[in-house]
């Protein structure tokens, strides 16, 4: 049975996307689902739709 991490309205925020990330693998997690408002216009876009598009997500909804 596959475990699933939901991660949405991340606004940017990579350090707090790299600890969820973290735990969630500790917890086992192997699917992701990303649910929008990844980022917000600013420094530090790329850094987070790299670590973002690691998780080779099965589900993604751009927006809200």
């Amino acid at each position: 049975m596959a475990k699933i991490g939901v991660l949405s309205d991340i606004h940017g925020n990579v350090t707090a996307l790299e600890a969820v990330i973290e735990d969630s693998r500790n917890q086992g997690v192997t699917e992701y689902w990303l649910l929008g408002d990844l980022v917000l216009p600013g420094h530090g876009d790329r850094d987070l739709l790299d670590l973002v598009a690691s998780l080779d997500a099965s589900v993604s909804v751009r927006g809200n």
